[in-house]
């Protein structure tokens, strides 16, 4: 029986693998959220990409959490080339963080896909994950920011964000949308990496106690269990 369990972090897609220690699971939730509206409180993630990502990044460093692996690649697809953001996350992961996060990115998706009303799921990510802002040419543009992790014993936290914006209507069901270069405007990101968390530095530096000094009241309405609608992934 698996017991992988999917939450929604400020927006973030976050699949908390089986055997991941139930002791650590609050203190890496609080610090992912931390790391996210720190970012967000200094940088516009839709309209300044870049500079939000090395937020998060410099948070996520000052909560004692490394980053050993990183890659960053960027594409401008030609015109007729199709983008599918699942087929490029597998891709991505495959190609840095080998073939082991490969099954649980999978049943993650697919567990969705399979849960009893997967478009309330994906709708609630679209909300976090896409802005979309009208032209001076009168066209609107969308763009898709999304980061998916994964995190696992350690603890580590495997991760990719990606980023584009398109001419399209984006779907709701935007995994498997199918975008079309010719409408994607400029270049389509990803970055990749592994984090891994000094524990020892962590509790000695109390970055628990400061993190949580830090969080808003309204935290635990920023942190979505969504296991419940993805049943699939207890069975």
């Amino acid at each position: 029986m698996n017991k992988d369990s999917v939450f929604l972090v400020a927006g973030g897609l976050l699949c908390v693998l089986d055997g991941f220690p139930e002791s650590w699971r609050e203190d890496v939730l609080n610090t992912l959220l931390f790391s996210q509206l720190y970012a967000s409180s200094e940088e516009n993630k839709f309209s300044s990409t870049e500079q939000w990502h090395a937020r998060y990044i410099s948070a996520m460093g000052m909560a004692k959490w490394s980053r050993p692996v990183y890659r960053s690649d960027s594409f401008e697809p030609d015109k007729d080339e199709v983008v599918v953001l699942k087929d490029l996350l597998r891709k991505k992961i495959l190609d840095v963080l080998g073939d082991n996060q490969i099954e649980p990115l999978e049943r993650m998706i697919g567990c969705i896909e399979q849960s009893p009303d997967p478009l309330v799921v994906w709708a609630m990510l679209k909300e976090h994950a896409v802005a979309t802002v009208q032209t001076e040419e009168a066209s609107e543009v969308s763009t898709i920011v999304l980061q998916v992790r994964l995190l696992g014993a350690g603890p580590v936290v495997y991760s990719v964000f990606a980023c584009f914006s398109t001419t399209e209507e984006v779907e709701v069901d935007f995994f498997n949308q199918r975008f079309v270069g010719s409408h994607i405007v400029g270049k389509v990101s990803l970055d990749v990496s592994l984090h891994v968390l000094d524990k020892v530095s962590y509790k000695r530096s109390k970055v628990r106690e400061k993190i949580l000094d830090e969080l808003p009241d309204t935290k635990n309405e920023l942190v979505l269990d969504l296991s419940s609608e993805c049943s699939c992934l207890l069975e």
